[in-house]
Parts: structure tokens; C-alpha cells; sequence
């Protein structure tokens, strides 16, 4: 049997490469040329893009270092959404990997995903980073091509082997709520499995300080599980960029797109309580108003019909007196959806309305008037006062 032996020699402490014990893991990637800037886009299980990113805002950097800032701050409702949303597509990935099985999911997984909304279809945007510590374009990384055998038996390259290490991070530019959503995910994960408690806050499920059952024990598992092994991210990583180049990216990734129509946005959005009540119980059996799409600004083209924007903006204030729908939950919209028939029942009984020309004819017809309206049928529908009941009953 043949020995190896390694030569190796010693230095003084001081002069040991304190980054040589950062070991290097392949990655594949594929190379891209975007505008003439090499990338590359590369896939990732949620959890190895989580440890291998994070966000250059004021938050994480420190304030004396103001050029290595390219973000906005950090909105925490906002990830705290994006968290919410993340957590329902893990129990989606779930669910579907059951069915890729043959098997039946426990009836618990159905419970959950209906506490927390059920939507038609789920999709993660890919994030755009930077990996800062690299020369421009990457040109001192270390990469080889993959090849595959084609049908004519030549050799063609279908994507490249990059070798990065532990200090290679990818720096989000534009992506950071949905990093941070990650972070939330994985955290409220984790407590769950150390402590078999939901945590305190309901900030992104809704139960809060209740012991887990061991159903519910079996699903967070598994939504472990596919967050780091079965459900993958996308990013396209820029290469060596400075402060300057990053902020110009930032601000053209976030302003040269042009921002979807509210009422088209909230007639596509089936993943929301409200909408999805609005869209399958109210426009298809309730109401007999034509629902236009653009704001009617000159009164004398008014043809009794009210905006997608306005339904959201006068339902969202019936069911949940608050101005916006996101957030909104199943387990607290659908005991409410009655009350709300019965109000558009009588609202449909005012005179004019939904007519050519409402707008002239009665003050019920402007949207600020119905709000109002809704505002007090939520007050009289769950407010305390003990003759609610009868108040909303006459409204």
C-alpha cells in the first residue's frame, strides 16, 4: 500500500491567510450577457440562498458608511406580507408532493392552508444581486464549463460550475423585502420546531401563543424540509459592481417599470379573501351595476357604473374597517360575507343607482358615500353596543 505524504510547512501566525480556511463549493450557474454585463443566473433551495444573502440598507450597514448603501428602507409590514405569502407556498409545495405521491394530504394541511388563503397559483420573482467581492464581470472566479452529448454527438455547453466560497455573498439590490420575508419564514419555523408554541405575534400566521398540535408539528417539518431541498430560488447575480453601479441598477429596476392598473390588479388577484368574494359572490350574483375598470371624471359620461377600485376600497371598510385588502384572512372574511350580501341588498334598493346618470341623482351614488355607509354597517355589525344589532338591521 502506497503512502501519501504531504509536505507542509509552517508559518508565523501573523502571516497565515486568514480566508484559507474558507472552503469552496461548486455552484452551477448559467452565464448570461445582460446589456453587455456578464451575469449569471443561478438556482438555489430558498434556505442556501438565504445563507448566502443579504441586503446592503441602512439597517444592516453602518450609517458611516453611507456609499455601500443601494436600498430604500426596509418596510417591515411589507415583509411581513411577503412572509405570509412565502408560507403559504411552502404548505403548497407541500401539498403537491403528496399528490406527486398518490397520497391524500391529512385533513390538517387543508385546515391550515384555508386559515390562511388558498390562491389558484404561487411563483417567487427572481431577486437580482450583486456579488461584491469579485473583480468586474467575475473574471477571478474560478468556473468550468458542463457539457452535454447532443443528438449529432457533438459536445455543447449547457451551464457552468462557479466555485464560491463562505465570503462570497450575494448582496440583494433588488429583492430585499422578499429576503427579508425569507428571514421571518425560517425564524418562525424554527420556533415552532424548538418550542411546539406558535410565537406571540400573528405577524405572519393567525394563531398566536397556542400549543402546536402534532398534525401541525408534522406539516412545519415538512415545510422545513421543502424550504431546503425542494423549492429553489432564482437570482441573477451581477458581478464586481461598485456603490455607483449598484444604485443605478437599484433605480432603474424600480423605476422603469410601469406599475399595473389598480382596479386590472385586483380583478386578477384570486389569492385575497375580499377579491375573491367581490369576484365569485357580489359581481356574479349580488350586484346588477355594471363594474367599469378607469374612473369616470366627467359626470355627464356616467353610466351608473362603479370602478373594480372603489368595490375593493367600500368592501375592504364593510368587512375589515380598514382601507386596504392585503392581509386580509379567510378565517376572519368569510363569517362576514352575510352581513355583507344583505347591506349591497338594501344599497341596490336606493333609487338611481347603477342607472345612466346616478351621479347627478343621488349623493349615494359617489363612492366616499357608500364607504360611509359601510363604515357604519361594520360598526353595528361587530361593535359592542347591545342594540347593534337592531341599528344595522335599520341601516
Amino acid at each position: 500500500m502506497k503512502v501519501l505524504r504531504m509536505e507542509i510547512s509552517y508559518k508565523p501566525l501573523g502571516e497565515v491567510d486568514d480566508g484559507a480556511g474558507l472552503a469552496e463549493r461548486p455552484y452551477r450557474v448559467f452565464y448570461n450577457n445582460n446589456m453587455g454585463n456578464r451575469t449569471f443566473l443561478v438556482h438555489l433551495p430558498i434556505y442556501d440562498f438565504y445563507r448566502m444573502s443579504d441586503i446592503a440598507n441602512e439597517q444592516n450597514v453602518n450609517l458611516s458608511d453611507d456609499d455601500e448603501i443601494a436600498q430604500r428602507p426596509l418596510d417591515i409590514n411589507h415583509a411581513n406580507k411577503l412572509a405570509n405569502y412565502i408560507l403559504k407556498g411552502l404548505i403548497h409545495a407541500v401539498m403537491v408532493r403528496w399528490k406527486k405521491k398518490n397520497k391524500d394530504c391529512p385533513e390538517v394541511y387543508h385546515q391550515v392552508i384555508k386559515l390562511i388563503g388558498e390562491q389558484p397559483y404561487m411563483a417567487l420573482q427572481p431577486l437580482v444581486c450583486n456579488l461584491r467581492n469579485c473583480m468586474r464581470d467575475g473574471s477571478n472566479l474560478k468556473a468550468r464549463p458542463l457539457q452535454i452529448s447532443t443528438a449529432s454527438e457533438s459536445l455543447e455547453i449547457a451551464a457552468y460550475e462557479v466555485l464560491l466560497s463562505q465570503n462570497h455573498l450575494f448582496w440583494v439590490i433588488d429583492g430585499q423585502h422578499r429576503r427579508k420575508a425569507i428571514q421571518f419564514v425560517f425564524e418562525f419555523l424554527d420556533h415552532i420546531l424548538t418550542t411546539h408554541i406558535y410565537p406571540n405575534k400573528k405577524a405572519i400566521y393567525p394563531v398566536a401563543g397556542e400549543r402546536v398540535t402534532a398534525d401541525e408539528m408534522v406539516l412545519w417539518s415538512e415545510c422545513n424540509e421543502v424550504a431546503r431541498s425542494y423549492c429553489f430560488i432564482a437570482a441573477e447575480v451581477h458581478l464586481g459592481l461598485n456603490a455607483e453601479e449598484e444604485r443605478q441598477l437599484f433605480h432603474d429596476l424600480n423605476n422603469l417599470s410601469k406599475k399595473v392598473e389598480t382596479s386590472l390588479a385586483l380583478e386578477f388577484d384570486r389569492g385575497n379573501p375580499i377579491n375573491t368574494f367581490i369576484q365569485d359572490q357580489l359581481i356574479s350574483h349580488v350586484l346588477k351595476w355594471p363594474i367599469a375598470k378607469k374612473d369616470i371624471i366627467n359626470w355627464q359620461d356616467d353610466d351608473g357604473s362603479i370602478t373594480r377600485k372603489d368595490l375593493t376600497s367600500i368592501n375592504t371598510r364593510l368587512l375589515l374597517n380598514k382601507t386596504n385588502p392585503r392581509g386580509a384572512i379567510p378565517a376572519v372574511i368569510e363569517p362576514r360575507i352575510p352581513n355583507a350580501i344583505k347591506f349591497w341588498k338594501a344599497v341596490q334598493k336606493i333609487p338611481y343607482l347603477g342607472e345612466p346618470g346616478a351621479k347627478n341623482k343621488t349623493v349615494a351614488a359617489q363612492p366616499v358615500v357608500l364607504k360611509a355607509l359601510a363604515k357604519l354597517a361594520y360598526d353595528f355589525s361587530y361593535g359592542k353596543g347591545k342594540d347593534n344589532k337592531k341599528y344595522f338591521d335599520k341601516l
